[in-house]
């Protein structure tokens, strides 16, 4: 899981806070992409988040069409937390515990074979 915190750089709109409730997922302006931001159309690329262990993630630029940008500078491993500041706009990625948690009912040795 991620929180995703989107700060326009038009001036006029209010940021925004998401949750994405996936270990994978495409921002971008694109129509594959899990997470549409409009005012990303003018990139030549997409973000690919991808989490790995514990609060570690990846993140990859990808283009419209799905191909890896391997000269990117955003290409990476990040812990935790990470700050993009793509001009159009400002991308705050946050990788969440909340899916270590133990769901409510789930029997301890159940949620550690879950999270394993």
């Amino acid at each position: 899981m991620f929180s995703l915190e989107i700060n326009f750089q038009d001036g006029v709109s209010q940021p925004e806070m998401l949750f994405v409730r996936r270990p994978q997922a495409i921002v971008g302006a694109s129509d594959f992409a899990h997470v549409v931001i409009d005012d990303m159309k003018p990139l030549d690329y997409q973000i690919r988040l991808i989490r790995g262990l514990g609060r570690r993630f990846s993140c990859q630029a990808i283009s419209h069409q799905g191909q890896l940008d391997s000269s990117n500078v955003l290409n990476g491993v990040y812990d935790g937390e990470a700050e993009f500041d793509l001009g159009v706009v400002r991308l705050v990625v946050s990788a969440l515990d909340s899916d270590l948690m133990l769901k409510e009912g789930e029997p301890p040795d159940r949620a550690g074979v879950r999270v394993l």
